[in-house]
This record gives structure tokens, sequence and C-alpha cells, in this order.
């Protein structure tokens, strides 16, 4: 099912965003890993390479506003297309409200919700002219549906990505596009 797709993993050094990595290369897919540490990205993309998949490391903050448009290029410049876009990447910011600066903030909103925006329509013109592309995102039940104390911004960025896909999902699938 994911044999010569490409996919463009964010925060696919560690934790969640590197089993996705894993399992998608297991299963045929060209990875792209994007992470902040280029250490983390490394040894994901040898692991990747050592149980016989094939996978490129691209190192990147996606709260950097030109960071999506640069990924999917050099992505397309290597493999010729991309298939499959998955936002993992995140910021977890924790603490009072009355505490957190304007740059928490920024970071916050930056990295979890502007990302999967700026991703997506980054990705999307190459999966229109494809007539198909899935945009994935790794949310959170923090924001939609629990609530916590010292998790506001992020609930909040969570709570916004959780709207984005609602509403992509139903503006892109007349171009047979998945979210």
């Amino acid at each position: 099912r994911l044999k010569d797709k490409v996919a463009i993993i964010t925060g696919a050094g560690q934790g969640i965003g590197e089993g996705i990595a894993s399992v998608f290369a297991e299963e045929g897919a060209k990875v792209v890993v994007a992470t902040r540490t280029e250490k983390n990205g490394s040894e994901t993309v040898e692991k990747i390479k050592e149980a016989g998949g094939e996978a490129l490391l691209h190192v990147i903050d996606v709260g950097d506003r030109n960071s999506a448009k640069d990924i999917v290029e050099a992505t397309i410049a290597e493999y010729g297309s991309v298939d499959i876009m998955i936002h993992n990447a995140a910021s977890f910011l924790m603490g009072a409200i009355e505490d957190f600066t304007e740059e928490d903030m920024e970071t916050s909103f930056s990295v979890n919700l502007k990302a999967c925006i700026r991703l997506s329509a980054a990705c999307i013109p190459h999966f229109k002219q494809q007539k198909n592309g899935r945009l994935l995102f790794t949310s959170s039940v923090t924001g939609p549906r629990v609530a916590y104390p010292g998790l506001s911004y992020y609930a909040a960025s969570k709570g916004g990505v959780n709207a984005f896909i609602r509403n992509a999902a139903l503006e892109l699938a007349r171009d047979g596009i998945t979210v």
C-alpha cells in the first residue's frame, strides 16, 4: 500500500514520528525524516536504512515561515513527487497562562498550528496535479476533549489543528486529497 510512495514526516527524529517513519519505510515508502535535531534525525535515517528502507534527512524548524515550502521543494527535487505529508512535530510548552511570553505563544502556534497549514498549502498544488495525496496530522485530546492546567497554549493550538483537519477534509475531497 505504501510501496514507492513518498512521505514527509515532521518530528521524525524521535518518539511517535520516529515510529511512523519506521513503519512507513517498512511498508515501502520513501521517507523524508524532517526534524529540528540533526543527531536524532540521523539516527532515525540510519535505523531505516539498516532495516532495508529508504530515507532522507531534512533538518528543519517547522515553526519557521519558509520551512514548509523548502521541505516540499527538496523532497520533489530528490524523489520527483510527494504523496503523503505527516505533520507530527509539536511544541509542548507547559506553564501558567500569565507566565507565558509572546514568544512562547508564537512558538506553540507556529509549530503546532501554522506549520500544519503551511505544510498543507505547500503540498496541495502537487497533490492536485497528481489528483491524489494524503495530509495526516498528529493532534491531541488536549484542547478538543480534555482540559489540563498548564497546557492552555498547547490545547488552543491543537484545537485549531483539529478544526483545520475537519474543514480541509471537506474542501479538498473533490480533488482526491484526503485529510
